[in-house]
């Protein structure tokens, strides 16, 4: 069993008399720093013991890669590199800034050697405030054209079944004309969506085609020529009027 040690101290006053770390928001921490490590099983890494007198959490794993995970990512966060950092890990780090705040102090360490990483403070890398995602959109364009007539106002396009705007260029728009409330087509849209609250934010056309460019009756019509007299007409043993339409093609 391994063992690693995260002992939180205050640098003005002992934890004591009713002051402290709530217990919620350590609760929380803990949560997190499950997922950081990878433990997956509950008996992957487990509340040992609290030392005495602080807030001293005495975790244990039987895993060494937890152990080792435990290790890395304090000494990351000790030394403010946090940029290689997983989501999960993210979490954790968040997580733990907000506990240590501008008074507390944080010590990580193995009881069996001499690897010690003092917390303090951290700074969080900058996110990006938006991201970008591309895919498939199918509908029919019911809408087209700028919400106003000022000369730098920008075109934009309505999707059934799409709730946002979807903006095109002078060129787009003029290729989609033809083809207002008339067919079903697939646009590939970029959409920018917000980093925080993943709602899209904007979308962008970068191109779009015909669902199906040959309707229904075009396709009938070629099955009608095809079999002039019938393409169902004669068919006794389906499996076997099949196996006699592929060798034909053959």
């Amino acid at each position: 069993m391994h063992n690693y040690v995260l002992k939180f101290e205050d640098k003005q006053r002992p934890f004591k008399d009713g002051h402290g770390i709530p217990l919620g928001r350590m609760v929380e921490l803990l949560a997190v720093l499950v997922k950081a490590v990878g433990a997956t099983d509950a008996k992957d890494l487990v509340l040992k013991d609290v030392l005495h007198e602080s807030y001293g959490l005495n975790l244990a794993t039987p895993d060494a890669t937890i152990h080792h995970n435990l290790k890395v990512i304090h000494a990351n966060i000790s030394q403010n590199e946090l940029k290689g950092f997983s989501d999960a890990q993210m979490n954790y780090a968040r997580k733990l800034k907000a506990i240590i705040g501008d008074q507390l102090s944080l010590e990580a360490y193995d009881p069996q050697d001499n690897e010690r990483y003092s917390v303090t403070q951290f700074d969080l890398p900058t996110l990006p405030k938006y991201y970008f995602e591309l895919g498939d959109v199918y509908g029919i364009l019911t809408s087209i054209g700028s919400p106003n007539l000022t000369e730098k106002a920008k075109s934009v396009i309505r999707i059934a079944g799409f709730a946002h705007n979807v903006e095109v260029t002078a060129e787009q728009e003029m290729e989609l004309l033809p083809y207002f409330k008339k067919a079903k087509l697939v646009f590939s849209i970029r959409k920018r969506i917000d980093m925080a609250t993943k709602e899209i934010k904007g979308a962008m056309l970068e191109d779009f085609k015909l669902s199906n460019p040959r309707s229904f009756a075009e396709m009938a019509e070629e099955l009608k020529a095809a079999q002039p007299d019938g393409l169902f007409n004669e068919i006794e043993n389906t499996a076997e009027y099949f196996h006699k339409l592929r060798a034909s093609n053959e």
